[in-house]
């Protein structure tokens, strides 16, 4: 997709027009729903929930010297958010972040 576009007609100053793509960010509380899409028509391929926040489970187990094991999960939810590109569709994502 060019990113600026010559009008020139003949005997005229030629008029350049530069495109920009607005971009919107979505915050990991407010994902898109999968059927969005962008003021363009386009699908939105991405920045859904399970791409905002995912919840990881861990879990450990310790064997005592008797041979008992004792067993605990550990969880964690994590998340990030997105920025839309809102001609193309396409999205980008920050880094991860438990908030802390």
């Amino acid at each position: 997709m060019p990113t600026s576009y010559t009008f020139k007609a003949s005997d005229n100053e030629p008029v350049v027009v530069h495109l920009v793509h607005i971009k919107k960010t979505i915050e990991h509380t407010n994902p898109v729903l999968a059927a969005d899409k962008t003021p363009t028509d386009k699908p939105i391929d991405g920045a859904h929930e399970d791409d905002l926040n995912k919840t990881i489970t861990r879990t450990i187990n310790v064997t005592d010297p008797e041979g008992t094991t004792k067993k605990t999960d550990q969880t964690a939810t994590v998340y990030r958010n997105a920025v839309v590109d809102e001609v193309t569709g396409e999205v980008t994502y920050g880094d991860w972040s438990t908030g802390n």
